[in-house]
């Protein structure tokens, strides 16, 4: 996030009792944004608003109001910390992949049941003895 490149500083207004120039039209004093009364000794790089003595606010060496020095630093650590990690789609893998073992493992559990169940005759063979021969016969 790149800050847009900021005007030229404004110089300040002359003091009171400061000659102006020849034959140049007295200019409107400008008013601080906060305090209506005061007049103006800079205007701010942000918002372009006049700022008073006690109103300046300044930031790398440039005059701001409070609000915009304050938005500006904000950005900067917001720039600097660099993205927020977000735990949302993390948590959704992880909940999906112990959901996923789960149910294997039930399929496993339950595979194992049914194998268990399976009659021993099957597995020594006895069984097949009865089914090949005929009953009552010999061979």
């Amino acid at each position: 996030m790149t800050t847009p490149p900021l005007p030229d500083p404004i110089p300040p207004l002359p003091s009171e009792g400061a000659d102006l120039e020849v034959g140049a039209a007295p200019r409107r004093a400008r008013r601080c944004r906060r305090h209506q009364d005061r007049e103006a000794v800079a205007q701010c790089l942000g918002c372009g608003r006049g700022v008073c003595r006690e109103c300046v606010a300044e930031h790398e060496g440039r005059i701001y109001c409070a609000p915009c020095r304050n938005r500006l630093i904000e950005s900067t650590r917001a720039a600097a910390a660099g993205p927020r990690r977000r735990w949302g789609p993390a948590l959704r893998r992880m909940t999906g992949s112990i959901a996923a073992f789960l149910v294997v493992w039930l399929l496993v559990l339950m595979f194992g049941r049914l194998v268990l169940r399976i009659p021993t005759e099957t597995h020594d063979g006895t069984m097949w003895e009865e089914v090949m021969v005929p009953a009552g016969g010999h061979e």
